[in-house]
């Protein structure tokens, strides 16, 4: 080239040099000549190196693999991404979270599900902070199918480099239910009573363990198919359907057990049966039932029997005091028809029916 002394000088303070695809040595030589014919020269040794090994790009972690059972939903955590480069430089990273029968979600840094939650595919584009922060928020929710599933994630750097993995789920089938909590009304499986009388029912009790561990009411149902009942709240005053046959309430567990420990029964006026039937239901819609049978006797006289009549020291019989003197009365004098015929009778006295100087006796039907 020439030109002028600014404009050469301007020139090679735009000089690059771009290495061959070998190591080595190299030299850039300078000549120049001025207007008057003077030259100089220089030499600029280059040593080229290796080239330096391009950046590693995303390195992922994830879990080895995963279980879960048809139709449920499972947090699955532990999946990251590493990447020095994608750590220093601007820009965002690529993701990408697939699976072949389940159903997926990520949320955002608000909580809200990013675009495809709840299909089989999403896709997310952000820094590399917001990538694993959204990662930290998979979940997945397998098909209706026992078998296997595979989740499968990809990512994309700033410098277009990608790396992927799979975490295989294996799918099995629904585990069966916890057995039931023991529940039941404990009452007493008999009851008597005399006709008309009144008597408490003792030992009637809810054991729930689900209702003792849980807010809300219980329902009860309380029924006498021929007699009264009657229920007092916690303050001692009638609930309300007392004295009558049947009795509904709610309340908690405790509640419930401090009112039955108050259940009195009062029998109709004949012997006879009756029954008191007791419907719990608890929180969960539970159903607990007992029924206690009631046996009404008549009016509690007490029998005589032969062994009393026959017996001199029987409450039922006073034994005769002996006369404190042994001396005889003197006999009666004897009485004559003439002396009863001949006695006056007394003012305001009736007369009694005589025949032949004796009364006559009343006739019996």
């Amino acid at each position: 080239m020439s030109g002028t002394f600014a404009q050469v000088n301007a020139a090679l303070a735009t000089l690059t040099y771009t290495a061959g695809s070998a190591t080595g040595t190299d030299n850039i030589s300078i000549n120049v000549w001025d207007q008057a014919g003077l030259s100089t020269t220089r030499a600029i040794p280059i040593t080229i190196t290796p080239a330096p090994p391009p950046p590693p790009g995303p390195q992922l972690t994830l879990p080895p693999s995963e279980a879960v059972v048809v139709s449920t939903g499972l947090a699955v955590t532990g999946v990251s991404v590493a990447d020095a480069f994608a750590a220093g430089n601007p820009g965002t990273m690529a993701l990408n979270v697939s699976d072949s029968t389940g159903r997926l979600t990520m949320r955002d840094a608000v909580g809200n599900p990013l675009p495809g939650s709840g299909t089989s595919s999403i896709s997310f584009n952000g820094t590399l902070s917001q990538v694993n922060a959204a990662l930290a928020t998979l979940t997945y929710v397998s098909g209706t199918t026992t078998g296997t599933d595979t989740i499968s994630v990809g990512i994309w750097d700033q410098a277009g480099l990608f790396s992927s993995g799979d975490i295989p789920v294996t799918i099995g089938e629904t585990s069966p239910p916890p057995p039931p909590p023991t529940s039941s009304v404990a009452a007493p499986a008999a009851e008597q009573v005399v006709a008309g009388v009144t008597v408490a029912v003792n030992g009637v009790q809810v054991n729930d363990t689900f209702a003792a561990g849980s807010a809300g009411s219980m329902a009860v149902n309380l029924h006498a198919d021929s007699g009264h009942i009657s229920v007092l709240s916690s303050t001692g005053t009638p609930l309300p359907g007392s004295g009558t046959s049947s009795i509904s309430f709610s309340g908690t567990f405790a509640e419930v057990n401090t009112a039955l420990a108050t259940l009195s029964y009062t029998a109709g006026a004949t012997a006879g049966s009756d029954s008191i039937s007791f419907d719990v239901w608890d929180q969960a819609g539970t159903e607990l039932t007992a029924t206690t049978a009631v046996t009404i006797t008549s009016g509690a006289s007490v029998p005589i029997t032969a062994a009393m009549l026959q017996s001199p020291t029987s409450p039922s019989f006073a034994t005769a005091a002996a006369p404190s003197s042994d001396t005889v009365p003197a006999a009666s004098p004897t009485l004559t028809a003439a002396d009863v015929t001949s006695a006056p009778t007394p003012a305001g006295s009736a007369t009694p029916d005589m025949t032949g100087g004796v009364p006559a006796m009343a006739t019996t039907d």
